[in-house]
């Protein structure tokens, strides 16, 4: 069974949050996926509204964000 996008962004989120401490910009999630950073932001949007993910603005070069994954 294939997995929708945004479950494969969920896992791609929180392999790189395991793998280097932090979760992925949106252009390196649209890279992934090829899609624009634009339609990243939008499906982190939705998992954020679905209650999947937890988001938070964060002072940092490079990262606009920090994404929590909210496992169910």
């Amino acid at each position: 069974m294939m997995m929708n996008i945004k479950n494969r962004i969920i896992r791609f989120i929180d392999k790189a949050i395991k793998k280097r401490g932090n979760p992925p910009t949106l252009r390196e999630i649209g890279k992934r996926f090829g899609i624009s950073h634009v339609a990243a932001g939008y499906h982190i949007a939705k998992l954020e509204k679905e209650g999947r993910i937890k988001t938070r603005i964060v002072v940092k070069k490079r990262a606009a964000r920090s994404i929590k994954i909210i496992h169910k």
